[in-house]
């Protein structure tokens, strides 16, 4: 078993569930759960994505609203307006799925760089299964985690279907 299969593993599985349940891709995700020593996949909806930055600039417009009449820059700067979509895992529409423990004696994250570049390529080897599966093939974004970051790389569907 190598880290390779268990995450391709985990995509095909995600995807199944994904169909079976009739959900339309927006975003897809590979997550690695730093934690738990885990990975699985998370799938937003376009409705859920929208209903999540509303809720986020809502509350984040108080917080940047009241920097910007007390003067304070640095705290404006953090209470921006999410302009994009959503991207924080735990809101998606359907969370963890697939999720597998990654078995001790494998070095997930030896390389900092190849381990990320294979999340990617975990879910590109699905790039057809998963504009099948889109809402919108043109607008659906891809992500995976990073060593240590929840989302790391964030990439768009290309434009053409895989040969």
């Amino acid at each position: 078993m190598t880290r390779e299969s268990i995450l391709r593993d985990v995509v095909g599985r995600a995807l199944a569930e994904v169909a079976e349940r009739g959900i339309r891709i927006y975003t897809i995700a590979l997550y690695h759960d730093h934690e738990s020593a885990a990975v699985s996949v998370c799938v937003d909806t376009r409705d859920n994505s929208d209903r999540q930055v509303r809720e986020q600039n809502r509350y984040n417009m108080k917080h940047c609203l009241r920097a910007i009449q007390i003067g304070s820059l640095r705290e404006a700067l953090s209470w921006q307006a999410n302009v994009g979509r959503n991207l924080w895992l735990g809101d998606f529409e359907a969370v963890d799925l697939a999720r597998t423990d990654i078995p001790q004696g494998i070095a997930f994250w030896r390389t900092p760089r190849v381990g990320t570049i294979a999340m990617a390529q975990a879910l590109m080897a699905f790039e057809g299964e998963i504009r099948r599966l889109s809402l919108d093939p043109a607008q659906t974004v891809l992500a995976c985690s990073g060593p240590e970051d929840e989302v790391a790389l964030v990439w768009a569907l290309s434009e053409s279907p895989p040969n």
